[in-house]
């Protein structure tokens, strides 16, 4: 019996997420467009976050949050996770209260409708093999919004197989040119519930965010590149072995 219900969940969540999920999100997106022509940026935001918390609900995933009162949200942090799923960017929205600005490529934003969007959230345009050259770019953002967090995926792209892959330097950098402290995120269970490759969802996998005691800048800039890699990394990977799934 307890199989059977397994299975009807999975069922029915991804009915959901097929019939009412990705149709909200198509319907949303030229309304997004729209507000984003106009300048409506604190509109675009409770939209981007409606959007992110309608997800989940219709998918029946409920997320469970620890950590927060290890954060102050009235502060801009530097906030890195690990990137297992499609499903990442809106779970940070979901859950995290502050205004976020964040570090994409620069081919996204030549997407239709999805570049304009992305521009008035604020979001930075930064290819990873021109970081120097991007200063201005984060200079002006940081000037724009100076309450705003940075978010980025120091791996760069989805995790192919659960495991956490190498950081990239990237963050480094933005973490030497701005006065934020680091805010490192790990993502529990959004691997197992929608992977790279794989568009149907499994809703009976628990989803977690572990929210990490902030890592003062001051305490990093005195080590070496490789060195802030490899504890940033450490920090993300303790909480990263994911729960059981029930069937």
């Amino acid at each position: 019996m307890r199989r059977l219900l397994g299975f009807l969940h999975l069922v029915l969540a991804n009915l959901l997420a097929y019939l009412f999920a990705l149709p909200f999100t198509v319907l949303l997106t030229p309304i997004a467009f729209v507000i984003a022509l106009f300048g409506g940026k604190r509109l675009l935001l409770f939209i981007t976050r409606f959007w992110a918390y309608l997800l989940f609900m219709i998918t029946l995933r409920p997320v469970k949050v620890v950590g927060r009162e290890l954060v102050d949200f009235s502060r801009p942090y530097l906030i890195l996770m690990n990137h297992a799923s499609m499903f990442d960017i809106p779970l940070l929205y979901r859950i995290f209260p502050g205004k976020i600005q964040w570090i994409s490529k620069e081919t996204i934003f030549s997407i239709p409708l999805w570049g304009k969007i992305m521009r008035e959230l604020g979001c930075i345009s930064m290819e990873r093999e021109k970081l120097k050259s991007a200063k201005s770019s984060l200079e002006q953002a940081v000037r724009a919004d100076a309450q705003a967090s940075i978010a980025m995926f120091p791996e760069g792209t989805r995790t192919p197989t659960g495991e956490l892959q190498r950081f990239k330097r990237g963050f480094v950098y933005i973490l030497r040119n701005t006065e934020y402290d680091v805010l490192p995120i790990t993502f529990r269970g959004l691997f197992r519930f929608c992977p790279k490759h794989r568009f149907a969802v499994d809703p009976r996998c628990p989803i977690e965010v572990i929210f990490h005691k902030p890592l003062k800048r001051e305490e990093l800039v005195g080590k070496t590149d490789e060195e802030i890699v490899a504890y940033v990394r450490s920090v993300i990977e303790t909480d990263l072995k994911e729960s059981s799934c029930s069937h």
